[in-house]
C-alpha cells in the first residue's frame, strides 16, 4: 500500500500533503482499529468477544446439537486459520514473485473456492461454516480462486496493527487530491457516448448534447455503468473488450450508517465489556458492525458507526428494502433489533440513541451499479487480459479497479491509472517519457500479462 499512503514521494498521501498550499487540507493518517478483544461474535444466538477462538465447538453447531458439523479437528478449530492455511501455497508464491505467482494462480483459476476447498477435502457443510465466518453469504460460490487468493495475499501484505485511516473520514483524501489537481474536474457532466473523432481522435459526448475531443480517452467508469454508453460508431472496439464490459462480475456491497447521541459502544455503563474501534460479526440480516477509529476516549459524545455491512446475498436481500421510505423504517426497526441482540443492550434503549439512519446500496446506484469486481471462474484469465489492453486503434483506454490484479482496493484503482498512463505513453513512442515516469513514479506491482505491446518501438 505504500503506493496510497508510504512515505516516498510517490506516495498519494504524501504527494498531497507535499503539494496543498493550505495546511488544514492535508491528509492526517490515524491508526486504524481493525479489531479489539471485546468486540463480539454472535453465531447460531451465542455469543463470544473476538478473543475467543470462534469455532464451531463454540458457536453450538455440532451435529449432536442441531449442527452439521461432526466433532472433529476442523470443530475447535480457528475458521480464520482454517482457510488461511488452505491457500497459504498461492498466497506465498504471489508474496514471493508476482509474476511467478500469478502463473501458478492461473492454473486454478477456473475453480470457485468452493470447489477448490471440495479438492482439498473439506466437506460442503465445513465450507458453508467458513463461508459464514469469512465471507458474505454464497461468496465461495461466486467467486473464483484466484479472486479470493489474491483478496487474501493484499489483506495479509502488512500486519493489521499497521493499518492506517484518514482522519475526518475518506473524503478529505479525495478534497486533497482536488487541490493539487492542474486542472479541476467537470462535474455534473456525463458521459452518454463515445464516438470517432476527427483523423485519430475520439469525441466524448456529454449528457447528450456538448461534445470534446481527445487524442485518447481513460474510461474509469464502473464497467456496469459503460454499458449504457452509446460505443456503436467507434471502430476497432474490440469484442472481446465489450464482452467484457458485459461479463465482469461485479459484487454487491451495502452499508447503514447510523448517528448516534452518544458513542455507547465505548460506555462501560452500557456494555459490560466496552470497546473502541474493531468490528463485531454475526449471521444476523447486519452481518457486520464497524465502529470508527476517531473521536475516542468521549463516549458521551454524539458518534457515527457502520451498524451494517454486507456483502454478496447478504446485501442483495437488505437492499429490497431500500426502495422508499416507508422499507427504510422497516429495515432501520431491523438494524436496530439486530444490534441489541449484538450487543445484549435493550431495544428502547437504541430507539431512543437513535438521531438518523443512511442507507447505501452500490449496485442500485446507476453511477457505480455494483460495488466492485468480483472475478468469478475462468474471468481473471479470460476477461481481464482484454481490459488490460487499449482499443480504437490505441485510443481508448479501460482504467479502474476492475481492470487491475488488485481489484476491489483503492491500489487496484491507482495501479489502473499508471498502466493506462503508460498505454498512452506507448501508443505515442514517447520512451523518453516512458522512463521519466518511472524515474518519478516508480514501478508498481501488477501482474505482467502481455497487456501491450507499443506500434512504435
Amino acid at each position: 500500500m505504500d503506493r496510497l499512503t508510504g512515505a516516498q514521494n510517490w506516495s498519494v498521501v504524501s504527494y498531497v500533503n507535499s503539494h496543498v498550499r493550505d495546511p488544514a487540507d492535508a491528509i492526517n493518517l490515524i491508526p486504524y482499529i481493525f479489531s479489539t478483544n471485546n468486540n463480539i461474535q454472535l453465531y447460531n444466538n451465542i455469543s463470544i468477544h473476538s478473543n475467543v477462538i470462534p469455532s464451531a465447538t463454540a458457536f453450538h453447531v455440532l451435529t449432536n446439537e442441531g449442527g452439521d458439523i461432526p466433532p472433529s479437528e476442523f470443530a475447535v478449530l480457528n475458521p480464520d486459520k482454517i482457510y488461511s492455511d488452505a491457500v497459504a501455497e498461492l498466497v506465498d508464491a504471489l508474496q514471493q514473485n508476482i509474476d511467478e505467482g500469478f502463473k501458478k494462480l492461473m492454473e486454478f483459476d477456473q475453480l470457485s473456492v468452493r470447489a477448490y476447498l471440495l479438492q482439498k477435502g473439506f466437506t460442503n457443510a465445513q465450507i458453508n461454516w467458513l463461508e459464514t465466518i469469512e465471507e458474505g453469504t454464497l461468496t465461495f460460490d461466486k467467486s473464483s480462486l484466484a479472486q479470493a487468493v489474491i483478496d487474501q495475499w493484499i489483506f495479509t501484505a502488512a500486519p493489521l496493527d499497521s493499518w492506517v485511516t484518514v482522519n475526518g473520514g475518506f473524503e478529505r483524501l479525495i478534497n486533497g487530491l482536488l487541490k493539487v489537481l492542474h486542472k479541476p474536474p467537470k462535474l455534473l457532466s456525463r458521459v452518454t457516448a463515445i464516438k470517432p473523432g476527427r483523423a485519430d481522435s475520439l469525441t466524448v459526448v456529454v449528457n447528450h448534447t456538448s461534445e470534446h475531443s481527445y487524442d485518447h480517452v481513460i474510461s474509469t467508469i464502473p464497467l456496469g455503468a459503460t454499458r449504457v454508453l452509446d460505443t456503436s460508431t467507434l471502430p476497432d472496439l474490440y469484442y472481446n473488450t465489450t464482452m467484457a464490459w458485459r461479463t465482469l462480475a461485479y459484487d454487491d456491497a451495502g452499508k447503514i450508517g447510523i448517528w448516534f447521541k452518544t458513542r455507547w459502544w465505548e460506555n462501560p455503563d452500557v456494555l459490560a465489556a466496552p470497546f473502541i474501534g474493531g468490528q463485531s460479526s454475526t449471521d444476523l440480516p447486519i452481518r457486520r458492525c464497524i465502529y470508527p477509529s476517531y473521536g475516542l476516549g468521549v463516549p458521551d459524545a454524539p458518534g457515527t458507526m457502520i451498524a451494517s455491512y454486507t456483502w454478496s446475498q447478504d446485501a442483495d436481500r437488505l437492499a429490497s428494502f431500500y426502495q422508499s421510505a416507508e422499507q427504510e423504517e422497516f429495515i432501520t426497526h431491523v438494524v436496530l433489533k439486530d444490534m441489541a441482540r449484538l450487543h445484549n443492550v435493550s431495544m428502547s434503549f437504541l430507539q431512543d440513541q437513535l438521531v438518523e439512519a443512511h442507507l447505501w446500496d452500490w449496485y442500485s446506484q446507476p453511477y457505480s451499479v455494483g460495488a466492485y469486481a468480483l472475478f468469478s471462474p475462468a474471468q481473471l484469465s479470460d476477461v481481464l487480459p482484454p481490459l488490460m489492453r487499449p482499443s480504437c486503434h490505441g485510443r481508448l483506454h479501460t482504467a479502474g479497479e476492475a481492470t487491475s490484479s488488485g481489484h476491489a482496493w483503492v491500489i487496484g484503482a491507482l495501479n489502473s491509472a499508471y498502466r493506462a498512463v503508460m498505454e498512452v505513453l506507448a501508443v505515442e513512442g514517447r520512451k523518453d517519457l516512458i522512463e521519466k515516469m518511472i524515474e518519478i513514479w516508480g514501478s508498481i506491482d501488477e501482474v505482467d500479462m502481455g497487456w501491450f505491446e507499443s506500434p512504435n518501438p
